[in-house]
């Protein structure tokens, strides 16, 4: 019997780079850290409707393909700049000196490529890409998780890298955890007091373009620019909660720092100047048990300061 060698998870990759424009494929990539990746070319088909008298179907036509799909990942400080950039539609950099940038309506495409070996090295690359999606999630006793679901418009696949040269190296910097890199999470500037999990949800809401003559995307509309997310406190007062009865509106913010320098490792903030509470619930579960705060909240656009969102990255000290 011929042994076999098939494709393993553990082995395979990830890469990543910045296009120009649309259209026009990067071939210089960056090797990409990440937990999960479910990057896909789809197509739709439609079969004949032709009748025959043998009672055979004539053909299946492909009428649509698209490319779609999430990746997971660990943050870490760095390595998804571009991404948060990219999600965020601005063509302001984060620059390690602490400088905010806001959400926009500039557009950013990638190419992707992916990569497993079994009884050869297989490559599939994904071209067009726009980041649709990404979130954080912060939980106690946790790694810093998150995903970025992902549109494109076409793909290929073979035996050979995009990237003639090698994959540019990845950063290196350790991932957040929620035991001691979550150093400040505040409302309205001010502590809010022992959390066990928050989430933020970012969406740009866009949609598939489709027209005559492309069996691929037209193009990607952008929709509303949407933050949301979760947080779960422990209940101490009646702060938070009167927050919500009263429908005000408040700051929330927080700051991610690796511990990896002498006075401050690298630093990741994020504020959210206009933020309201949809609901919060607290009950009295039973005996043995703590009694928690769960909120749902949404960010909204603040005049002042022109954006939803504002995310500064600054390097070690």
């Amino acid at each position: 019997m011929t042994c076999k060698n098939f494709a393993d998870s553990s082995s395979s990759g990830l890469a990543y780079g910045k296009q120009v424009d649309c259209g026009e494929p990067q071939t210089q990539l960056t090797e990409m850290r990440f937990t999960s990746s479910d990057l896909q070319f789809s197509a739709e088909s439609t079969q004949s409707e032709e009748i025959r008298a043998d009672r055979n179907v004539p053909d299946l036509v492909r009428t649509a393909t698209s490319v779609s799909g999430t990746v997971g990942y660990e943050w870490s400080y760095g390595t998804y700049n571009d991404f948060i950039q990219a999600v965020m539609s601005t063509d302001d950099e984060l620059d390690g000196a602490g400088t905010l940038i806001k959400n926009g309506t500039a557009k950013t495409y990638f190419t992707f490529e992916d990569n497993t070996t079994g009884s050869a090295k297989f490559y599939r690359q994904f071209y067009d890409c726009e980041i649709d999606t990404m979130s954080f999630n912060i939980a106690q006793g946790e790694i810093l998780t998150g995903t970025m679901g992902i549109m494109g418009r076409s793909a290929t696949s073979g035996t050979t890298s995009d990237d003639p040269d090698g994959y540019d190296p990845s950063s290196t910097t350790p991932v957040y955890n929620a035991v001691e890199m979550v150093s400040s999470i505040q409302v309205d500037d001010a502590d809010i007091g022992e959390v066990q999990a928050i989430t933020v949800d970012i969406a740009n809401n866009k949609r598939e373009q489709r027209a005559i003559g492309n069996v691929g995307l037209a193009g990607v509309g952008d929709g509303q620019f949407i933050v949301t997310g979760t947080m779960t406190l422990y209940f101490t007062d009646l702060t938070m909660y009167n927050k919500f009865l009263n429908d005000e509106t408040f700051k929330f913010d927080m700051t991610l720092d690796d511990l990896t320098g002498t006075t401050n490792g690298n630093q990741i903030y994020m504020e959210m100047p206009r933020v309201k509470f949809g609901n919060v619930n607290w009950s009295i579960p039973g005996n043995n048990q703590d009694i928690l705060l769960q909120a749902d909240y949404q960010a909204i656009y603040d005049g002042a300061s022109g954006a939803t969102l504002l995310i500064s990255t600054t390097d070690a000290a």
